[in-house]
């Protein structure tokens, strides 16, 4: 979004001037938070003048901290859960005068979690301990696992997913052929190479195996943004290994989903699989289902959807690239 959904300020593609619109959006839709409504208005005059930039970031770390508060004292959660009796104990300190903080160098805004920098691990394990549990239908965990290698581009699975008001996303790139094409995919895909672009990053050693809870982050016009995840699901079949003289079998195929927690932008699920079909050629592809879960991501969908796009071409080219890469061998 795919939550998936960000980039270092991209160049001819209109992303500023989507983003800058959907601040101007999400400002105008709290007139009863004044606070809220000068905080966002506030950095879109900070973004224009980079020359002031140090000394009104300093200036402005106090509201930045109250608008912290504020957004995550007025999203919904349940009474009993964890993250509101975190909440409770950290209002009660915020209403004392004294700032409300995730992690040094981080905040909680209407239920995301940013950083002024790029995330810390301790800040990724506070955002992962607030996150509970998943935020969509429990009936479409792992939905968006393979049934079958021919399964991968089910058009069933995504009319069904439509029809529950989710967009679907698909991209599938060709980035070889052969069983060394599909090991180094493979490897690819565990030590979560397709995902080091720069502005988005997992830290490289987390696990992938099913229930592993981890963040993606990216980073933004805004400051970085934590988005919690669980991998629900890891498929890997082999379809009888493969053959002699470094032949793929066909069928063969490794994905993993994840499904998004509290706390992200979205609702749904991602899949990154790569497969090799009867012809032994060998496909990455990414594949999500979601829909807004924040108010930010309901003003500015066109834009996330934008976002997911253009992730999953990126994605699809550091693929190609790690495949490519004949230096190290794969893990």
């Amino acid at each position: 979004m795919r939550l998936t959904t960000a980039e270092v300020r991209p160049s001819g593609d209109g992303g500023d001037e989507q983003m800058f619109s959907c601040l101007q959006r999400v400002a105008q839709s709290a007139p009863e938070s004044g606070t809220m409504q000068a905080e966002v208005l506030g950095f879109m005059d900070n973004e224009a003048s980079t020359a002031t930039a140090a000394t009104t970031s300093e200036r402005r770390g106090c509201d930045l901290a109250t608008v912290a508060h504020a957004g995550r004292r007025n999203a919904p959660r349940p009474a009993d859960s964890p993250v509101s009796i975190q909440h409770s104990a950290a209002a009660a300190q915020t209403d004392t005068g004294a700032p409300f903080l995730e992690a040094p160098g981080s905040m909680a805004w209407g239920g995301l979690f940013l950083s002024l920098g790029r995330p810390s691990a301790e800040q990724q394990k506070s955002c992962l301990a607030s996150a509970s549990g998943f935020n969509y239908d429990a009936a479409l965990h792992g939905a968006s696992t393979p049934k079958s290698a021919t399964a991968l581009n089910s058009e069933d699975t995504d009319r069904a997913l439509a029809d529950r008001g989710f967009s679907v996303n698909r991209s599938r790139v060709l980035v070889g052929s052969g069983a060394d094409t599909f090991v180094r995919a493979k490897s690819a895909l565990r030590s979560w190479k397709h995902l080091a672009l720069g502005w988005v990053e997992v830290e490289p050693d987390t696990p992938v195996k099913a229930g592993t809870r981890f963040c993606i982050c990216y980073k933004e016009v805004i400051p970085w943004v934590m988005f919690p995840l669980q991998i629900a699901y890891v498929t890997d079949e082999n379809s009888g290994g493969s053959s002699q003289r470094g032949r793929a079998k066909g069928g063969s195929v490794f994905a993993f989903g994840s499904g998004t927690l509290q706390g992200h932008l979205l609702a749904g699920e991602e899949r990154f699989s790569v497969q090799v079909d009867s012809e032994e050629r060998v496909w990455y592809e990414v594949f999500s289902f979601s829909k807004p879960a924040h108010p930010l991501s309901a003003l500015c969908y066109p834009y996330v959807q934008f976002r997911q796009r253009h992730f999953a071409r990126e994605s699809a080219k550091a693929m190609l690239r790690n495949v490519a890469d004949r230096s190290t061998p794969p893990q």
